[in-house]
Parts: structure tokens; sequence; C-alpha cells
């Protein structure tokens, strides 16, 4: 899927079901729909139902509600079904209705796209990591051991191992493992019941990239799918993560990488890019990254383990974007950060091409930034017109029109200027593209014949 589709579609899903939101609200207030449009554009097909005109537009990607009287500068007829003839309180749900919606439709697209199935990282149940005075050590487990069995139970990949820990709380588990092709007992005795947490183990993930990253330093430097990554700066490379603690305490410096590729080994200087991601204690951090991805696999979740994911992965969502709006004003993170339109179609793309189940949990991300910002008290959206009336409330009158106007100029050079500012970050990112800099040449080298 190419860039502008997977972002007509990401856009197009998201604002409909915002105006969705709109529109069903009003309808339930008593307020007047004349208009509600699935796209953009000349009419291609409609027909009209009671007052509300139904119509396809030409480009099906997002749509619009029109709203009776939605306008204070319209001229009013007090008409009971015109949107300033309903209290405040009314014109908030109904401007409310949008951003909630962008809200609750999260959770239907992250159950739909656990159903579908959602790219994991491919975990080998072999151990990588072995804990000091860990109970695995104490048992002697070894680096590289690889768990075949616990008790009776076979297991074939790291999270059945853990799965299989949980489903039989003990004080005394019995492993089956294989050391260098030998098959081995083990016991692991506690004095309490063992959690998997309590073993001191880590998996081992090798250092293979499963998908690269565009504009990002490793597929500057020439790095594929399916290299492997063996040393950086002389350090031996076993595991993912330890190749990842490296590249994060890196930041814009040059690190040199010893590659196997196939065959072949060799090595190639890469410079992390400078990142600022949210840590576990709720700081920022300033990280390196590359670019790239674990190999994944494709996992789909029972119905059950589907919804109370999909509620719990749209809190978390939420609790992600109010965390990194805080940090963005009060410039704990740098508005360097902001992807723009083609950084979000980049990402809407990437998601499309790893399967239809990523790509719908990336539009639900998406829906709930787009039902957050839309909360927020600036003038031009939601926010700001909840803010209005939630004062026309307490006033006990409307606020003047020629203060509502010159606010939502005010929104309006808000607006501009945060996309003005998201996309300069975006063509910042592309212009240090070794491609974008090859074209670039192309260009110059052109205009000098």
């Amino acid at each position: 899927m190419t860039s502008i589709l997977a972002i007509l579609i990401t856009l197009g899903i998201v604002i409909f079901f915002h105006e969705l939101g709109h529109f069903l609200v009003a309808k339930w207030v008593g307020v007047k729909v004349e208009t509600f449009c699935l796209g953009f554009g000349p009419k291609i097909f409609g027909f009209k139902y009671h007052e509300t005109e139904y119509k396809i537009s030409i480009l099906p990607f997002g749509g619009y509600v029109k709203i009776a009287g939605e306008y204070p500068d319209q001229e009013k007829t007090g008409a009971p079904d015109e949107f300033f003839s309903k209290p405040p309180f009314e014109r908030i749900k109904i401007v409310a209705a949008g951003p909630a919606f962008n809200l609750l439709i999260a959770v239907p697209l992250y159950i739909l796209a656990a159903l579908i199935g959602f790219s994991v990282p491919v975990v080998p149940n072999i151990v990588g990591e072995v804990r000091e005075g860990s109970l695995a050590k104490l048992a002697g487990i070894k680096i590289k051991d690889e768990i075949v069995a616990l008790e009776e139970e076979k297991v074939s990949n790291w999270y059945e191992f853990l799965e299989a820990v949980e489903k039989n709380p003990s004080k005394e588990l019995k492993l089956t493992i294989l050391r260098d092709g030998v098959e081995m007992r083990i016991e692991i005795k506690s004095e309490k019941e063992i959690k998997a947490d309590d073993l001191g183990l880590d998996s081992l993930v090798p250092a293979e990239i499963g998908s690269l990253r565009g504009g990002f330093p490793a597929k500057e430097a020439g790095l594929l799918k399916g290299d492997l990554i063996t040393y950086i700066d002389s350090e031996p490379i076993l595991r993912w993560d330890d190749m990842v603690r490296i590249i994060h305490q890196s930041p814009e410096k040059e690190l040199k990488m010893g590659i196997k590729r196939g065959g072949e080994e060799f090595f190639l200087n890469i410079t992390p890019a400078a990142n600022e991601l949210p840590t576990a204690d709720g700081k920022i951090e300033k990280v390196g990254l590359i670019g790239i991805s674990p190999k994944t696999e494709t996992e789909r979740l029972g119905l059950y383990q589907a919804v109370t994911g999909g509620f719990l992965q749209t809190y978390a969502t939420i609790k992600l974007n109010l965390f990194v709006l805080q940090k963005l004003l009060t410039a704990q993170i740098s508005f360097k950060n902001v992807a723009g339109p083609v950084g979000i179609s980049q990402m809407a793309s990437e998601q499309a091409k790893e399967g239809l189940g990523g790509f719908l949990a990336f539009v639900a991300f998406l829906s709930v930034g787009l039902g957050i910002l839309n909360l927020l008290p600036i003038p031009i959206v939601d926010g700001g017109s909840i803010l209005l009336f939630v004062i026309e409330k307490i006033r006990g009158k409307m606020v003047s029109l020629k203060t509502q106007k010159a606010l939502h100029y005010v929104g309006i050079v808000f607006l501009l200027s945060l996309a003005v500012l998201a996309t300069s970050n975006d063509f910042s990112r592309i212009s240090k593209t070794k491609a974008f800099k090859e074209k670039k040449e192309q260009v110059i080298e052109w205009i000098g014949r």
C-alpha cells in the first residue's frame, strides 16, 4: 500500500467516526442534521430521509456533518431544532461526541486487530540471560539452553514457556532442556509458589533485523532485512536487548558495527539519530535510534483476550498521549519530535505492509490522538467550543460574536503554525536521508548543464 493511500484510508476512518459521533448525538438531542456525507467533493450518490440528506462523494475518505444553525454568525430562525436553540449543555454533548467517538472506536479497532493478528517479535525458547543469585542460576540453567518442556507440557517459544509457568503455580518446577543437543531434566525449587518473574531468566532474541524504517540511519547505511549484528565497537552482540542498550546509550555517536549477511561478514559505521523517549518511571530520556525492528511473527488472540486487551490498550494509548502532551507543553519534549502529514503517512504505509492487524492498531492509535487533540481548549477545535459553552453557562449569556471571531482566528493561526512546524520536521528528517541527498545532487547537476 502506498503512503498516500495508507494515510487517506487512515484519516478517512478516523474522521468518519468523528463526524458520526456529532451526527448521532445531534439526532439524539433533537437538533436537525441537514447533511451527513461520506467523503468529499462532488456527490456521486445520495438520498433524503426525513430532514437529512445522506450522500457519498467522489473522494470517500472521511466525511462531514452539516448541522442546522451550527455557526454563531449564521442567521437564526429560532426553530427549536437549530443548534443554538439548544441550551449550552445540549450543545456540549453534540460537540464532545466527535472526540468521544474517536476514543471509543479505538476499542473495537484494537479488538479486531488482535483477532486478525498482529506482528510480535519472534522470541525463541532459548535462554539468553541467567541473572546472578536467581532460582534458575541456583538450579544450573545456562545461557543457550533450549527449554523444550515444563512438567509434561511442551513449549515451542518463550511466550508458551512463560504461560506454562503461570498456569502451573508450584514450589517446584521440572524443566526439560536441550544443552548441546543433549536432553536434560532440571528442577527449580523455591519456598513459595514460583512465578515467571521469580525465575531470573530472559530469552535469547538474536540481533537479526526483521524490518527497517525509512529515513533512519540503518537503512541509509545500507543494512538489509536478515542482517545479523554481531559486534558493536568490538563488543560481541549475542542478544537483541544488548544491541538496543548500546545504541540507546549512543545518540549521535558513530558506532562501528559488525554485520553478518549470509556467508559474508563486514563492518559498517552508523551514527544513531537522537530521539526523546519516555522511560518507565515517567521521565524523558534522549536515546539513539537507527530504525530497525526484530523478526516478527503473526499472533492472534482468542475472543476473551482480544476484548480485554482492546480496552486495556485503549486506556494505555490515552495515558501515553496525555503523558506526551504534558511533556510537550512543559517543554520536556522538543516539538522537533512531532510528526507531520509526511511522517504519519510513512508510518501508516509501514504498518499496512506489516498486515491488516497492525494497520488497524495504528488507526486506533491515531484515532485516540485525534480525539485528545480535539478536546484541547483551543479555539476552532471541539474543545474550544466546549470551553465557550461552559463560559456561556456560567455567565448566563453567550460570548460576544466579536470575541468568538477573534478567538477563531487565533485558533486558525495556532493550528496552521503547528502544521507548518510538523511538516518542516518531516522535511528536515527527509533532507538528511541518503536518497534525498542523491536526488538533490542529480537536480543540481541537471541545472548546471
